[in-house]
């Protein structure tokens, strides 16, 4: 596994890796395997929208800010982020953060968790890590 491409400022936090070895992709989250489709969405305000991080596992919440400005315990600042109310802790950052549509049936792809507060969560935007890293969804 190779760290391909990373960035931590301005408006994105996120890192992704290139693996070199057979490996089998797949767009499932959690244990109940929801499949994630690969088109990104802006999530508005007041929607829900869910988290699976490594250490919370599966959480929900709502949008509480779609144009969050975070600024880090490092001093690094984080703009256009999307705070919300779910619940994360240390260890679950770079977990996927996923918007489910009216049916419950499509799965799109909102952003990567980034930071936490007190009683609020902070992830980064899907569309500005694409942008700044030019990747794309499997």
């Amino acid at each position: 596994v190779d760290l391909a491409r990373t960035f931590y400022g301005d408006k994105v936090d996120a890192a992704f890796v290139k693996f070199s070895s057979n490996v089998t992709m797949t767009n499932k989250v959690g244990p109940m395997s929801t499949t994630l489709n690969s088109t990104t969405v802006v999530v508005p305000e007041g929607s829900t929208i869910h988290m699976y991080g490594k250490k919370s596992k599966a959480q929900t919440g709502v949008v509480i800010s779609s144009s969050y400005t975070s600024n880090g315990e490092d001093g690094i600042v984080l703009k256009d982020m999307v705070k919300a109310d779910y619940y994360s802790q240390k260890g679950d950052s770079g977990g996927i953060v996923y918007f489910t549509n009216n049916q419950g049936t499509d799965h799109y792809i909102a952003g990567i968790q980034s930071r936490k507060g007190s009683n609020y969560s902070i992830y980064c935007k899907a569309i500005n890590i694409q942008s700044k890293l030019g990747v794309t969804p499997y």
